[in-house]
């Protein structure tokens, strides 16, 4: 994980928002 936060911090950051936003999708499929 630190190593690829090191080499590409920006990138990292909207991995993260789409991982997000796919963990809540799958969320709201399981709970509808």
């Amino acid at each position: 994980m630190s190593l690829m936060a090191e080499m590409s911090l920006p990138r990292t950051e909207i991995f993260d928002k789409h991982f997000v936003e796919k963990i809540e999708l799958g969320l709201l499929a399981l709970f509808a």
